[in-house]
């Protein structure tokens, strides 16, 4: 399995950061929220795969209405939670993402989905 894990790794040509929103107590006993890096400078891979049908199986002739999938894959041991911001830097161009769901967590690694940030502002 360390050969798998080892060859894997390889292909991880990126660099990621997690922001995710943590509660902590304050010296009142008051929850709080805020913004926290809680991981900086993870290996990873960002994996693009594009359909000419839509999810209902319908064909898209359209350029325009072709649908993307966009994954994160990376070490399994990283904490990635829904909805928390990844800054990605891969072949020289830096995004921002946001986990779209729970990771799918594997022996060798996790794969997680994302949304392009970029596209909601």
């Amino acid at each position: 399995m360390k050969n798998v894990e080892s060859a894997l790794k390889k292909l991880w040509k990126g660099r990621c950061s997690i922001t995710d929103i943590v509660n902590w107590e304050d010296d009142k006993g008051i929850t709080k929220c805020c913004k926290r890096i809680t991981a900086e400078n993870v290996p990873c891979r960002i994996s693009y795969k594009t359909y000419k049908r839509d999810r209902a199986g319908e064909s898209k002739e359209n350029v325009n209405e072709l649908s993307r999938e966009v994954r994160l894959i990376t070490d399994k041991n990283i904490s990635i939670k829904a909805g928390c911001r990844i800054s990605v830097e891969q072949n020289g161009m830096k995004r921002e993402f946001e986990a779209a769901g729970i990771p799918a967590v594997y022996s060798t690694h996790q794969e997680v989905m994302i949304v392009d940030r970029e596209k909601e502002s």
